[in-house]
Formats: structure tokens, sequence, C-alpha cells
């Protein structure tokens, strides 16, 4: 899931003890990694983190995949509009994820609070749930824009296309990831994404084409990259991860998996 040590942002303060991190990193990664035939990395962050564990040649990359049958592009969703009570003229602001305290969260309200004070014709729906909800809910109520931020829970997989496609811009402030699955599928439905420069984001993000990379975490800066999306064509969007669908990805995974079962034959 990346290269950064997750305990270094676990939800339980005990396990962000430095003598846990680094039994973590240099012990039980150390053996695990040791022991194993191939190790599959997702970005080129966690290529570099491995290979000073002295096993460069055990490193295969392979992006995570999205199922392009199910999240591409849709007629806009007029009724998931209308269920959130927005206008058909409204811009919309999307988040997808976990909400926990690594999310960053709080960067994109503050940025929302500041295009809300430019223009009220902008709504920010906050999809999931998680132990730092409660949280984010007290943050929200601090400002005037609340009254158009959403916190819609968790949401079935299968409804995840619908309101990615009533969305105009995907936006994920993290502090951490490895090569996060929501920015493939909202890329994947034609939906322009701004992300921190953290874990794979580089690596998929062509700036202008599908999306724009927020390299200071500085809400100014966030609500300016989130207003210049707004004019990105859809259909430019979708062919940046046409080549990362989950069709392509199993049989590179067959392919990995042949090879170690021939490998262990041989031997």
């Amino acid at each position: 899931h990346g290269a950064t040590n997750p305990l270094k942002y676990s939800r339980f303060l005990w396990a962000r003890n430095l003598f846990f991190q680094f039994f973590y990193r240099y012990i039980i990664m150390g053996i695990v990694l040791k022991r194993s035939d191939k190790i599959i990395i997702i970005n080129d962050e966690s290529f570099k983190v491995y290979k000073k564990f002295g096993c460069e040649e055990k490193l295969i990359k392979l992006v995570n995949c999205i199922d392009t049958q199910v999240f591409q592009p849709l007629p806009k969703r007029k009724e998931v509009r209308k269920y959130f009570s927005f206008s058909q003229e409204d811009k919309i602001i999307l988040f997808v994820g976990r909400l926990a305290e690594v999310k960053g969260i709080e960067l994109l309200v503050d940025a929302f609070d500041i295009l809300w004070c430019e223009k009220k014709d902008i709504k920010l729906i906050i999809i999931g749930d998680g132990e730092y909800r409660q949280s984010l809910e007290r943050y929200v109520r601090k400002n005037g824009s609340s009254k158009d931020i959403v916190f819609t829970g968790w949401i079935p997989y299968s409804e995840l296309p619908q309101l990615y496609n009533c969305a105009d811009v995907f936006v994920l402030p993290s502090f951490r990831e490895g090569t996060s699955m929501a920015m493939l599928e909202s890329l994947a439905c034609g939906v322009p994404v701004v992300v921190t420069t953290v874990g794979g984001a580089s690596e998929i993000i062509e700036e202008g084409i599908n999306g724009y990379l927020l390299r200071k975490r500085d809400p100014r800066q966030l609500a300016s990259l989130i207003k210049q999306t707004f004019g990105i064509k859809k259909e430019q969007i979708c062919k940046t991860v046409k080549n990362l669908s989950a069709e392509q990805a199993s049989k590179t995974m067959e392919r990995i998996f042949n090879e170690i079962i021939f490998q262990k034959h041989i031997l």
C-alpha cells in the first residue's frame, strides 16, 4: 500500500511510537521481503524504498487498476443533483474515502470556504465514514459554507459511478497515499482531479490534461487549482487511465504467478 510506514499515521497513538515504526520497517518488513519470491509495488516511490532492502531484482511495478466497465463516463445524473437539492448549474466538488486525519480533509474544507465566499453556486460532497467524521463535522460547522457541505456517510460501491459522474472535480488532499483508487475511479469517469504530490499521484496526473497536483498545503492554492479544472475537457481525461483496466492487471498478475510456479518447479 505504498512506501510510507503505515504506523506513522496510525489512528492509534501508541502505534506511532518510533520504536514500533522501527520494528515494523526493519524487522517485520525485512523478514517478509527476504522470504518473498516477488514484490509487487504500486509506484516509483515504493521502488526507491524497497530497493534499499537489497531486493531490487524481486520488484515488479503494477499500478492499481479499476474496472473501466463500471467506472466510465455517464450522462449527467440529474436525479443525483436533485436528491441533494443541487441545481444543474452548481459546481460540485467531491471527496471519496475513509474519513481519517491522514486524508487532510480540513484543507479541502478551507479551500471550499474560499470558493464559496467568491460564488455561492458551489457544493462539496464528502463520501465516506470513519473515526474522524465527528471532528470534521465540528470543523465544518465553524465555516459559513457549512450549509453547502454534505456528509453522505458510507455509500454502496454500485452507486459510486453515478456520484463521480455528477461531480465537476474530485479532490484528495492526503498527507499519505499509495496510488489512490478513488483518484483512478474519478479519472475513469472523466472527472478531473486535484491531489497532493504523495504516493503515485505524480505518475498519473498530467497537469492541465486530467487534473492538477497540489505541491503546497495552502487552501488558496488548492482553491485556485480547483477552479482551473473546470476548463478541462471530459473526453481527454478517461484516456489517461485506459491502460489501467482490471482485465490488463489480471493478465499481468497471472504472468507473475506463472513465473513463480515455473521457477519453483525448476528449482
